[in-house]
């Protein structure tokens, strides 16, 4: 695991110091909320709240800098009362974390299903490791949000004070030597990365492969749910083959449990731009475009329509032909 630091600082609510030598204590931090550390940076960027974190981080690798380290940011101060005798906003870092929720019926501070996903957690641990050896913090200096004042943050780690514990026996807990390699693995049987689920949270553009300067081959319009069965940095490769996506605009939901399929086939797109269809027929809202004349797996058919089999929708079988 690794992580990419991506400045996007904002232009106020924190306090221009520029003097690292003031970085004294880590404090770990939540959401409290559903976003993505891309979107959670943006609203540090734009909100006239007097609130601010040095840093956003969920699973994916990049990590948003929205505050330098030698400048305060407004993240752990209160008007109230000070339950840790020295660590404040003049002289710590503050780490915002993406949680999730198994439920969304309430969104309480106190709710008890609160959950931070494993690799959000090892990123949460190795980035924690990374700023203590940049600024010689030992692990009694890293703390929760909680423990400067009381206030429930971060949930994982206050509701379930184990979790603490065992978060903080990993900053200490010594790096273990990679083995000397052996022969190189033979190709057929290196496992696939593990496939999973995501939510479209915005209009996504599909790309032929993992960057934004590839060749654009369609459109996810729709809020649907999408299978992902590879991914590099940022981007994430559609079951369906039709492309990558850019995986900070989407929702992880849970790995992808495989079912079973009936009988598919593969089908060519012969139209320049072909719609897809929340169901099959004209009736339905259009959901999707394939830009490109690429191949698909379809794996239901009623009438002259066709189901995609990555969940994306339905498309018009007259304008493909197969393959």
């Amino acid at each position: 695991m690794s992580f990419i630091i991506k400045q996007d600082l904002a232009p106020a609510n924190f306090t221009n110091k520029n003097d690292t030598s003031r970085i004294k204590y880590i404090v770990i931090h939540y959401f409290g909320s559903l976003g993505t550390a891309a979107a959670v940076s943006k609203y540090f960027k734009t909100t006239t709240r007097r609130v601010s974190a040095h840093y956003c981080l969920d699973e994916y690798e990049t990590v948003y800098q929205c505050v330098e380290d030698g400048d305060i940011a407004w993240h752990c101060g209160t008007y109230g009362t000070y339950y840790h005798p020295t660590c404040r906003n003049s002289n710590s870092l503050g780490i915002e974390v993406r949680p999730y929720k198994r439920s969304t019926k309430t969104m309480y501070a106190t709710d008890k299903d609160w959950y931070f996903t494993d690799t959000t957690y090892e990123r949460l641990v190795e980035f924690t490791r990374y700023l203590m050896d940049k600024y010689k913090i030992p692990a009694e200096n890293v703390v929760r949000h909680y423990d400067v004042t009381h206030k429930i943050c971060p949930n994982p780690f206050v509701v379930h004070e184990g979790e603490w514990e065992k978060f903080k026996s990993r900053l200490v807990a010594p790096t273990v030597a990679p083995p000397h390699p052996g022969p190189p693995p033979i190709p057929e049987l290196v496992p696939k990365p593990e496939a999973f689920l995501v939510k479209a949270t915005r209009k996504l553009n599909i790309r032929r492969g993992p960057s934004s300067s590839t060749k654009l081959v369609g459109t996810i319009t729709d809020n649907g749910k999408y299978t992902i069965v590879d991914k590099q940095g940022d981007w994430g490769k559609l079951k369906s083959g039709a492309g990558w996506i850019f995986l900070p605009y989407t929702t992880v939901l849970m790995p992808s449990i495989p079912t079973p399929e009936p009988d598919s086939y593969l089908v060519k797109v012969t139209a320049n731009g072909l719609n897809i269809r929340k169901g099959p027929g004209t009736t339905y809202p259009v959901v999707g475009v394939i830009a490109d004349n690429g191949t698909y797996t379809i794996v239901e058919t009623k009438g002259k329509w066709g189901r995609l089999k990555s969940g994306m929708g339905w498309i018009f079988l007259d304008y493909t032909v197969k393959v």
